[in-house]
């Protein structure tokens, strides 16, 4: 009869503390790469947010603008104010910036709508039929505005577009 040790079918302590110490190098290394991807993602989210918002915002700005109601003057556009950061029509609606916020006012002046949070800036460029720039505030007359310049900035992202009013382009003027 042969004595021998008989073999159970565990884990010796050093197969134990082998497995734990690779399966710590991988967490270590693997970890810090899921946190990163995790990161990168979310970043990716609120950019992408931030750009739709933006967009939003001024799509709807030149839509406004587009959509202007005709003057007294034949040919021109009911500008009540037309500022480097704000523009208005004289029925009371406009569109400026509120703080962080760029607003967009209904006619009559009730009713006040955010278009896009989290704005550092919001310029607007109004230019003539030759192209030459207006200062609205230095006395120019709005009534020779043509084409107004945008620029946005809202959520670290920038969009910038030219908009030719419609009724200007009637003729007259």
């Amino acid at each position: 009869m042969m004595l021998g040790r008989t073999r159970h079918g565990g884990f010796t302590l050093i197969e134990t503390i082998a497995v734990i110490l690779i399966v710590g190098l991988l967490a270590g290394v693997v970890g810090p790469l899921m946190v990163g991807a995790a990161g990168a993602y979310a970043g990716a989210r609120d950019g992408r947010a931030a750009v739709e918002n933006a967009s939003f915002a001024m799509d709807r700005i030149v839509r406004v603008l587009r959509e202007a109601p005709e003057g007294a003057t034949e040919g021109t556009v009911a500008f009540a104010k037309a500022l480097p950061g704000v523009f208005g029509f004289t029925d009371g609606s406009f569109v400026a910036k509120s703080g962080t916020d760029v607003v967009m006012v209904e006619p009559g002046g009730a009713t006040s709508h955010p278009l896009v949070r989290d704005v550092t800036a919001f310029e607007l460029t109004y230019l003539r039929d030759d192209g030459m720039e207006l200062d609205t505030g230095a006395g120019d007359d709005v009534t020779d505005i043509r084409r107004v310049e945008i620029r946005l900035v809202a959520g670290g992202q920038e969009l910038r577009t030219g908009v030719f009013l419609r009724v200007g382009m009637g003729g007259g003027g």
